[in-house]
């Protein structure tokens, strides 16, 4: 079982997205706080705080003196003072490393600019002389990198990589430029120089922060600081610290990656919900119509979840060897994602405080870990997930080794999705014209208003009712396709089995199909046509009965101006493609079959162009809910397809030569699912063929299939499914890699 831990030890929390924001009790004046005099009066403060001013302040003692000047009797001055000279007490770090020589150039350059480093003692002394009482003084060690043993240490080495990553430049341009006059191509160099060593764990450097806290004189009692509430002190890190254990380095580095990551993504953290019903302000607030809000200390978040499974990761993974399937019915996917807490929207009614998005880490008794994203799945489909997962590896793959943190550039702009619809999308009703192009398209869209009946599921019946908000018009509301509840029984049993092709039997499959057919389709196409005639058979319709795939399709790349393949959101469409059932089932008929079905995929796909796309964009702006349609199904006569082909699974890679070993679809067990793939992530039977052009399907491939279990057995069962695995079929051993599919392999 995945054990989430018990609420005491409980370790989720929210990750916000920086923000800014001012309370309300709070008010900023800029001032020099080295002028002679200060604004304020003597005694006047409370409490005065000081942090990070080395390398700004001209003379340290005239700074305490003003401070003890202005404080009211009883009143605390404090300061939190980084020394910014690296050093290691074991001496892994050599005195000519660049490190070290960094250190010595900085503290050489401030004190020619009059800014000199102070040691930290000094700061203790100047304190007393200048009278404060009760004087403290905490050193805390922040490691440069995650290298110590100490869970504590290693979060804050964590931290401290990714500030000296993307700050150290920063701080350093200055000081460099003024004092030496250095360009700023000579201080990247340096920087390029400083990467190595800051990422290098063997190196066991760090850098001191000295907490000092003293009270003016005074009746207001002492009270506990910083410095005597502090976490760790300036104990000796020594080699004994040092630890590479991959397991406990990704579950602890994960956090802290992760809210980097999701600060390019804050609209992941922010809140979503339906917008306000007003039909005369544009379709944004027609009904149904989502909205999100981000930016804000209000925002719910995004949901981070630590587990752990009583079980090997090895036994939820198809076995290392290639297989032609593996039945993972056993395996519930679903549970490597909580649920203590809903998602926004989860019922199409609450949403106040819940999140958008969960990312649980799960690991397992053989120091395997999984990661776990779930999203509400208007804001992003697979790719965008993809994208999302791409950014956050690369960004941990930065810090761990000499490559650079990306910039990462996602873009959500959800208004250019409006802008490629056709027309005026704000009008107060669609246009005829464009309707009428719409309507050629081959989509489903069952109604759900219309969708009441003894087959309905009771989970569905809420669905099924017409918004309040428009109750008013009910009588004048043309109700549309219902949705075919009666031909499938969502309770019951389904297997998930993962078949595997390979290299050469794909090529097979393909070229069987293109021989019979004379429209050009694609090595998708004609594995997908393969075992779509399979399922029909499995199914066991009869002759004539047609039987629909609903494929999801990435607008992204088809609309009239193709959007970046960086875009944030969920922009599919559903194409319902048609077929009939054969009566009979003989090797040439079934061939042809094959053939049919895979130019018929091409055909429909084909029709989902940038202009055809305008108009579907502008039919939808005009449905009366947001929340009405289906355009795709499940059961006896549908099967929902997602291809995941090209969304680039094998970029995702959080250690330096090490791929994900496995991804997976969080998919409900549902009769009727299939998702497409390469041969399946880090397998690799390609050496069978001449491996000269490295297609997609040149690891083989691999479909994911959810059917109801009595169907799924006779799919198993039949001989045709893998007629060309054990077969030399055509040369198919000696793949020319030059031969091009007619058709495009992504949807």
């Amino acid at each position: 079982m995945v054990r989430i831990r018990s609420p005491a030890e409980k370790q989720s929390e929210r990750f916000r997205t920086d923000h800014l924001r001012v309370p309300d009790n709070v008010r900023f004046e800029v001032d020099d706080v080295e002028d002679e005099e200060w604004t304020w009066p003597d005694n006047y403060f409370d409490y005065i705080h000081s942090r990070f001013m080395v390398a700004s302040i001209s003379s340290w003692p005239r700074l305490i003196r003003k401070a003890f000047q202005h404080c009211k009797p009883g009143g605390y001055f404090e300061m939190q003072e980084l020394d910014p000279r690296f050093v290691s007490d074991d001496g892994s770090l050599a005195e000519n490393s660049a490190l070290a020589s960094y250190s010595k150039l900085i503290c050489e350059a401030s004190a020619k600019y009059h800014r000199p480093v102070p040691y930290h003692h000094e700061y203790f002394a100047w304190f007393e002389k200048a009278g404060f009482v009760d004087v403290k003084q905490v050193l805390l060690k922040s490691p440069t990198n995650p290298w110590p043993k100490d869970k504590k240490l290693k979060e804050v080495g964590m931290y401290q990589l990714l500030a000296h990553i993307e700050g150290l430049e920063g701080v350093s341009l200055g000081l460099l430029c003024r004092v030496y006059d250095w360009k700023p191509e000579e201080v990247k160099i340096l920087m390029a120089k400083l990467r190595p060593e800051l990422k290098e764990r063997s190196i066991h450097s760090y850098q001191t922060t000295a907490v000092i806290v003293g009270r003016k004189p005074g009746t207001s009692q002492p009270s506990e600081t910083l410095a005597d509430a502090a976490p760790y002190g300036p104990a000796p890190l020594t080699p004994e610290s040092y630890t590479t254990s991959p397991r406990e380095m990704s579950a602890l580095a994960g956090e802290p990656i992760l809210c980097k990551t999701l600060n390019a993504y804050p609209q992941w953290a922010g809140q979503l919900r339906f917008a306000k019903y007003d039909p005369d302000a544009g379709h944004v607030h027609r009904q149904g119509r989502l909205e999100l809000s981000y930016g804000s200390s209000t925002d719910p978040g995004v949901e981070c979840i630590l587990a752990e499974a009583d079980f090997p990761m090895s036994s939820i993974l198809p076995p290392e060897e290639t297989a032609k399937y593996w039945d993972a019915t056993h395996v519930d996917y679903l549970g490597f994602l909580d649920m203590e807490t809903e998602f926004a929207l989860h019922d199409s009614k609450e949403f106040e405080g819940l999140p958008s998005m969960k990312v649980q880490f799960t690991t397992f008794t053989d120091s395997g870990i999984a990661i776990a994203v779930g999203m509400v799945h208007s804001l992003a489909d697979a790719a965008a997930v993809l994208t999302f997962m791409k950014d956050w590896a690369a960004t941990n793959l930065g810090l761990s080794s000499i490559n650079r943190v990306p910039n990462l550039q996602p873009l959500f702009n959800p208004s250019l999705i409006d802008a490629a619809a056709a027309g005026n999308i704000d009008a107060k009703s669609p246009d005829p014209s464009i309707l009428e192009v719409a309507a050629k398209l081959p989509v489903h869209r069952f109604d759900y208003w219309a969708s009441v009946g003894p087959s309905t599921p009771e989970w569905a019946l809420s669905s099924t009712k017409i918004p309040l908000e428009l109750a008013s018009q009910s009588q004048d509301i043309k109700l549309g396709k219902p949705a075919p509840y009666h031909s499938w029984d969502a309770t019951a049993p389904c297997s998930h089995t993962i078949l595997f092709f390979s290299a050469a039997e794909t090529h097979a499959i393909y070229l069987q199909a293109a021989a019979n057919s004379a429209t050009r389709i694609s090595h998708q196409d004609a594995v997908l046509a393969h075992l779509w005639a399979a399922l029909i058979r499995a199914r066991g319709l009869k002759e004539g009965e047609e039987h629909f795939i609903d494929v999801s399709i990435d607008g992204r790349r088809r609309l009239q101006k193709p959007l970046s393949p960086s875009f944030i959101g969920s922009p599919i469409f559903n194409a319902g493609v048609s077929t009939k059932a054969l009566a009979t089932t003989s090797t040439t008929s079934s061939a042809k079959d094959v053939s049919d079905k895979a130019a018929a995929i091409r055909k429909t796909i084909a029709k989902f162009d940038g202009e055809n796309l305008a108009a579907l964009l502008h039919e939808m702006c005009f449905e009366l809910s947001g929340q009405r349609r289906w355009n795709c199904f499940l059961g006896d006569y549908h099967t929902i397809v997602t291809s995941w082909v090209g969304i680039g699974m094998e970029e995702v890679m959080f250690e330096e030569g090490k791929k994900v070993r496995w991804a997976e679809a969080l998919i409900p067990p549902c009769d009727g699912v299939v998702t497409v793939g390469e041969g399946g992530v880090g397998r690799d039977d390609a050496k069978e063929v001449h491996d000269t052009r490295k297609e997609w399907w040149s690891q083989g491939v691999r479909l994911n299939v959810y059917l109801r279990s009595d169907v799924m057995r006779r799919l198993m069962e039949d001989e045709e499914l893998r007629m060309f695995a054990e077969k030399e079929w055509c040369g198919a051993r000696r793949i020319d890699f030059e031969t091009k599919s007619g058709g495009r392999d992504k949807f």
